[in-house]
């Protein structure tokens, strides 16, 4: 690989070392996600670096490295510096020793909760370069960490980051670099700081009381099992009414124009629109103005014809304000309530256009409780599932769950792997009864055994997770 020219201020770049110009990839030597648009992929000469495309695991929020945070005589050298934890092949932990490739994730938290804090005391300290800092001003950045009281975990964070930004020293020009000795003489953090680090493997999180775990897996089994289809079909009609809007159609690309009719063709189209309406005893999508009057919606009617708003000016609209049909308060999509509730319709009336997107995420929500707790497996890994990974077991009676898992994917090299890795052995949470999901198989089924009844409480608790190989000649059930 050709190493670009760097300028004479840096001196020399070492071997091995790529020095970028403005217009490298930030991501050049990084996995991307498939279909990434690599026109779209951040630049070195950027202020903001989008590491997103190098994120495979969907739960993940949105990552990003903003140098507007950094100190304008830093921020150029911090780029360079962090160019290399992204895309330099020789890999080193924080004591210099090569070692597996830091995580996109990884240098992203560096960043943001130790890195950029150690550089806006350099700059108050007045250091223009890393080669200014000297082994007594990290001892002075010491006692300003106890002297601020700055959290434990926050100094154990600031002076890792400072002893790797030592350990990539080599990759570094001499101008970029601290001082050839190691940090605190390499004395161990804890040592330094009078007391180990707290690292519990416990779950501060406290933990949800049963009764209450099970109220709730009950309702969001409720809403999977009972409520689902109603969701399903109000929000695929809502979402199909938003495209044929005006904005709808400007917002999606691919979609046809609205049709032009020509003088008399959409007549019969209102007549049997209207007559259906009159028949089943609806009413007309309308809305309330801001003076109280009650009025015919005619953007949502005209979405339901299938042409242009402008229609309501046409006398053929007449057909519409003399039908003599009541004006709703709402608009209601397609799609009769059939789920029922102590055997009574969950509704009194038909999912209203703007209930729609709330009902559907928490439609979401309770497949993703009811998958998450049922199977034991992580958050992750129950939002990265995908459609067709649900199989069944005869023999055993058992619904397995096959999916990818991220948290210690890695490959010989101890690298992580970021697109993950198949489970070799597939999860299952329950012995019997459907086992599909809204995002697992595209039904509405779920992997529960009890179905909640108006008068008692899901006995999911007692529900145990099984696990099956692959091949399924061996099975065991975890303590």
């Amino acid at each position: 690989m050709t190493i670009p020219e760097a300028p004479s201020a840096w001196g020399e770049v070492p071997a091995g070392t790529r020095w970028p110009e403005p217009d490298t990839l930030v991501l050049a030597n990084r996995d991307l996600r498939p279909g990434t648009n690599l026109s779209t992929l951040s630049r070195f000469q950027d202020e903001r670096w989008d590491l997103n495309p190098a994120i495979f695991e969907d739960h993940y929020r949105s990552i990003t490295l903003n140098f507007a945070l950094v100190p304008h005589p830093l921020r150029l050298t911090t780029k360079f510096y962090l160019w290399q934890l992204l895309n330099h092949s020789d890999s080193r932990d924080a004591r210099g020793r090569t070692g597996r490739r830091t995580a996109v994730t990884t240098i992203h938290f560096a960043f943001v909760s130790g890195l950029r804090l150690v550089l806006d005391w350099l700059d108050e300290q007045g250091v223009r370069e890393f080669s200014q800092v000297t082994n007594a001003m990290l001892d002075d950045y010491l006692d300003a960490l106890e002297d601020e009281e700055v959290p434990l975990d926050s100094r154990y964070r600031r002076l890792t980051e400072v002893r790797r930004l030592w350990a990539y020293r080599d990759t570094l020009p001499a101008v970029m670099r601290l001082p050839d000795a190691p940090p605190w003489a390499g004395e161990d953090t804890q040592d330094l700081l009078a007391g180990p680090r707290r690292r519990s493997r416990d779950n501060r999180t406290r933990r949800i009381a049963e009764p209450t775990m099970q109220m709730l897996l009950r309702w969001a089994i409720r809403f999977v099992e009972d409520f689902a289809d109603d969701i399903l079909t109000a929000h695929a009609a809502g979402v199909d009414l938003h495209t044929k809007t005006t904005m709808g159609r400007r917002r999606s690309a691919g979609l046809p124009r609205q049709p032009r009719y020509r003088a008399g063709e959409l007549r019969p189209k209102i007549v049997s629109y209207l007559d259906d309406v009159r028949a089943r005893g609806g009413s007309l999508p309308g809305k309330r103005l801001q003076d109280g009057q009650l009025t015919v919606n005619w953007r949502h009617l005209a979405a339901i014809l299938n042409c242009a708003e402008t229609f309501k000016q046409t006398s053929t609209a007449r057909l519409v304000t003399e039908s003599g049909l009541p004006i709703s308060e709402h608009t209601y999509l397609a799609g009769e309530i059939t789920g029922l509730l102590d055997g009574q319709p969950w509704r009194e009336e038909r999912i209203r256009f703007e209930e729609g997107p709330g009902l559907a995420r928490l439609l979401s929500t309770a497949s993703f409780i009811v998958i998450a707790y049922l199977s034991g497996a992580r958050v992750g890994e129950v939002l990265n599932l995908r459609r067709g990974c649900i199989k069944h077991d005869k023999d055993a009676n058992l619904w397995l769950m096959e999916g990818l898992y991220f948290k210690g994917a890695e490959d010989e090299d101890g690298n992580k792997i970021p697109e993950g890795q198949q489970r070799a052995i597939p999860g299952s949470s329950l012995k019997s009864s459907p086992a599909q999901s809204p995002s697992s198989n595209g039904s509405t089924r779920t992997p529960c055994s009890s179905r909640p009844g108006s008068n008692r409480t899901c006995d999911a608790p007692k529900v145990r997770s099984v696990w099956a190989t692959r091949d399924e000649t061996s099975r065991s059930t975890p303590t």
